[in-house]
């Protein structure tokens, strides 16, 4: 099974949500149920299905065994060749994916041209994407490839999100910072005309939950981590 299933996937999620008009707190209930099918919240079925595929295909997925056997040549090639904006943010989950996606469309950009590259990060973490690029840090990435570099979204997981709240309260804080920091920092490059924008991150996040309390985590912070082993590169026409 190769990365072209992931993407196929997480793009026909995107499309149904978008066609649905599911907002960005639709979109992680719908993520938390997939995970979590006991969990009494009620959201659009079939996305919760869609997203539920995915899953499974990220468990199927044969992992990269270190993380200098992740195929990072393509991404380089694409960075390198890239006319647009450049963006390398640390940590960056799929509702924020979903979320830049929907702003795009409302900006009357045409969605059918966005794609999805998806890679596997084995450690669904920073340490392994930057031995990725035989880097030392994400800072040195982002010179190097010319990118303006992203950190917060990263640390608002770690300082606001990392312990256990209530479902709705998490979801709330998620809207009102992972969203918005995220949106209010390439807002520009993405209202103006003709500017394609290529996002990439080093890895996602996971939401954990125990009964109604949830919070999120990456790698091995997480009992099992999932959507935080992908390793999106985001392309915005």
């Amino acid at each position: 099974m190769d990365n072209d299933e992931l993407e196929l996937q997480i793009r026909e999620i995107i499309m149904h949500a978008l066609k649905r008009r599911v907002g960005y707190d639709g979109f992680v209930k719908a993520i938390v149920k997939a995970l979590y099918p006991n969990l009494s919240i009620y959201v659009e079925p079939e996305l919760v299905r869609k997203l539920r595929i995915l899953i499974e295909l990220i468990d199927n997925t044969e992992k990269p065994k270190t993380p200098y056997d992740v195929p990072i040549e393509e991404a380089k090639q694409i960075i390198t060749n890239w006319k647009g904006s450049r963006y390398l943010v640390d940590n960056l989950g799929l509702p924020e994916i979903y979320e830049i996606l929907r702003y795009s469309m409302q900006l009357g950009r045409n969605i059918n041209l966005a794609r999805i590259i998806v890679f596997i990060n084995p450690w669904g973490n920073t340490a392994a994407f930057k031995l990725a690029f035989d880097e030392g840090s994400m800072r040195e990435i982002a010179r190097n490839y010319v990118t303006d570099f992203i950190r917060g979204q990263d640390e608002l997981v770690h300082e606001v999100f990392s312990k256990f709240m209530n479902i709705e309260d998490l979801i709330s804080s998620m809207n009102n910072k992972l969203k918005t920091n995220i949106i209010h920092l390439i807002k520009h490059d993405l209202e103006i005309k003709d500017n394609d924008l290529l996002i990439m991150a080093d890895h996602g996040y996971d939401i954990e939950c125990g009964d109604i309390m949830c919070r999120l985590c990456h790698g091995n912070s997480c009992a099992k981590p999932i959507f935080s082993l992908i390793t999106p590169l985001v392309i915005v026409r």
